[in-house]
């Protein structure tokens, strides 16, 4: 039985344009030979493009509006949001929504705390329970989160 170990790599840059920055590898297995070339995530590939998430039920933003995007498979959240809990406060749009239910713990802004976030395959979100040292001190909630889509 041969080796499967690479012994070649072999790098690959577009030509005729410098400002392409796709990088792009292959390698040399003995058993198989040259695999397909992947292109390597660049800076570029990495900065998501935010959109803003659509409230609902009286929830408004907090200091930092509520942001989504899908960076690799993940969904980031970011922002503040003032709301309910047990009531949903934004949809998220539907390429952005994760394939089953997803929580997160968050903190609670204003006091010491957390809540916890559900996130819905409908892209529903909503804040169910609470730990706080002062519940009327509460202000709002951070959605600072990446999560598996």
């Amino acid at each position: 039985m041969k080796s499967t170990q690479y012994r070649f790599a072999q790098v690959f840059f577009p030509a005729g344009n410098s400002k392409d920055p796709r990088i792009y590898i292959r390698h040399w297995y003995h058993s198989l030979g040259w695999t397909d070339f992947s292109m390597i995530p660049t800076s570029n590939d990495l900065k998501p493009a935010w959109t803003e998430v659509p409230l609902k039920n009286g929830a408004k933003h907090g200091a930092r509006k509520v942001m989504c995007a899908v960076v690799g498979g993940f969904l980031c959240l970011k922002g503040e949001i003032i709301t309910n809990r047990g009531v949903i406060f934004g949809t998220l749009p539907a390429s952005y929504r994760p394939d089953q239910l997803r929580s997160r713990l968050v903190p609670i802004f204003g006091t010491t705390g957390m809540s916890k976030l559900y996130i819905e395959t409908n892209g529903n979100m909503r804040l169910e329970g609470q730990i706080a040292d002062k519940s009327e001190n509460i202000t709002s909630y951070g959605l600072d989160e990446i999560i598996p889509l």
